[in-house]
């Protein structure tokens, strides 16, 4: 037996489904948040993670264009790496 191939819906398509679905998103619980994040590709299990790789972005697009990086900044980016 043949698989059917079901026709997958454009972002768009997708959106107003997942608003028809979830609802407003003030009225989100946990596990919708998850299923918005997963299909965008964000783990939401290690949000740290997120965070780390966020920040060392900006640390390396200020350093790479010779701004200031504030003292603040390279604290959290390093205390961010002791916990990974």
């Amino acid at each position: 037996m043949r698989e059917e191939q079901i026709p997958q819906p454009d972002e768009r398509e997708l959106a107003k489904l997942l608003q028809a679905s979830l609802g407003p998103e003030d009225d989100w619980d946990e596990d919708a948040v998850e299923l918005i994040l997963d299909l965008h590709g964000i783990n939401s299990k290690n949000p740290t993670g997120r965070l780390k790789r966020t920040i060392d972005n900006i640390v390396l697009k200020k350093r790479d264009s010779g701004e200031h990086i504030p003292e603040s900044l390279l604290n959290l980016q390093q205390k961010l790496e002791n916990l990974s």
